[in-house]
Parts: structure tokens; C-alpha cells; sequence
């Protein structure tokens, strides 16, 4: 069985956000809060940290191309880094900048190490959402992401420290986060509750914003399986 003493948390916050307005999703306000920081609440909410004895790294990692300073307030201790690739060249751009930052961080140790990757604009995030994806994991999956209301989301997904050693040739190829998890052999993993049918997965158009149920919690449960 896979183990998974550590996790650290890598927030990409590092896109255009083109199709609102080119507003930076993390500044966001959706039910009185900015979304950085209903995210942040609901990844501190997760059950696998207390049910699984999983250890987080202190320190978000987050990728951020506007507002740095806006982030790191979010978290004093935070890891907050613009791409290294210029003119907002995606997630997996942003994933790239902050895996190798890591490496070159204090007791950094790949094998013990794992990524647990969230997009910024989620709108839910399950409380057992971690739980589900090391639940795979530890049954023999490379790597999982998540599936949303029957969407694959692809950034949010949890994979090892050694997954960077696929990054460098999926960049230099154009590739997306989809074409990296397929060769780091990451599974599909179901983490949307019925409760949540119908509501908007992640904040891309103004009308996503508009449909969203402030009743329904970005850290709404999910059943356990």
C-alpha cells in the first residue's frame, strides 16, 4: 500500500481569468468572502488531515502571475511565485514554477513528498475530498484528480513530488495538466455529492457566479465510500 506521510497544498491562482472580466479569481467575492479565502478555509476543514494522520507541510504554495502581495497576507508563511514561463502560460506553467521551488527548499525529500493541487475558483470542495483522492492512491492509482458533476478537473488533483520528472517534457511539447496526468498515471476519482447536482463547478463566467447557492458551502460533506 502506498503511504503518504506529507502533503503540501499548491494553489493555482495564476491565470487571466479572461472570460470575467480579467479579474484574479482569487480576489473574487462570492458570498461575501474573497475566494482565496473560502478555499483556503475549506482545505483546512479536510477530514483526511485528523482521519489518515496525513501531515501537511506548513505554508500554502501558491502561483500567482497579479496580487502577491494579496496572497501572502492570506498566509505569512506562504510560498507565493509568479511563473517562471511569461504571459500567463497555464496551470501546469504554474505547477512547474512551484515544484521546483520546492526542491531547492528546506528539508525537501522526494519520496516522503506528495502535491495535493487545487485550482483557485472552485465553487464546493467536499470536506473528505483529500480523503477520496488518497483513498485511490493507497489503492494502487499513480496519482489522482478529481471529477466535478461528471467533469474531469484536472488541476485538482493529488500527485507524487517525482511527477515534476514528466513536467519539463510536457511543457517543451505544448502539453496541458491533462496530457501530464496521463503519464504520471493519475485516476479519476468522483468527489461531487448529489446535493450539489446542478450548481457550478468552478467560477470561469459571470454566470457561474450568478447560479451559485451561498446555502451550499464550499466545504459541503460528501458521503463517505
Amino acid at each position: 500500500m502506498t503511504t503518504i506521510p506529507k502533503i503540501r497544498v499548491m494553489i493555482l491562482a495564476g491565470g487571466q481569468g479572461q472570460r470575467l472580466g480579467g479579474i484574479d479569481k482569487g480576489l473574487l467575492e462570492v458570498g461575501g468572502e474573497f475566494q482565496i479565502d473560502r478555499l483556503l478555509s475549506a482545505v483546512n476543514a479536510q477530514t483526511a488531515w485528523k482521519r489518515r494522520g496525513i501531515l501537511r507541510e506548513p505554508g500554502y504554495w501558491i502561483s500567482a502571475n497579479r496580487h502577491l502581495d494579496f496572497y501572502q497576507q492570506r498566509d505569512p508563511s506562504a510560498h507565493v511565485y509568479p511563473d517562471a514561463l511569461p504571459g500567463f502560460a497555464g496551470p501546469l506553467a504554474g505547477i512547474a514554477t512551484l515544484m521546483t521551488a520546492a526542491r531547492h527548499s528546506e528539508g525537501y525529500q522526494e519520496e516522503s513528498h506528495w502535491w495535493w493541487i487545487l485550482p483557485v475558483d472552485l465553487s464546493h470542495l467536499p470536506a473528505n475530498a483529500l480523503s477520496l483522492l488518497v483513498q485511490a492512491v493507497q489503492q494502487g492509482a499513480h496519482a489522482s484528480y478529481a471529477v466535478l458533476d461528471g467533469q474531469p478537473m484536472y488541476p485538482c488533483c493529488l500527485v507524487p513530488a517525482s511527477s515534476y520528472d514528466v513536467l519539463a517534457p510536457a511543457l517543451d511539447a505544448g502539453e496541458g495538466v491533462r496530457h501530464w496526468l496521463q503519464v504520471v498515471g493519475a485516476q479519476p476519482v468522483d468527489l461531487w455529492p448529489d446535493s450539489l447536482r446542478g450548481q457550478p463547478v468552478n467560477f470561469n463566467v459571470p454566470e457561474d457566479v450568478a447560479e451559485f447557492s451561498p446555502e451550499s458551502s464550499v466545504n459541503s460533506q460528501h458521503p463517505l465510500v
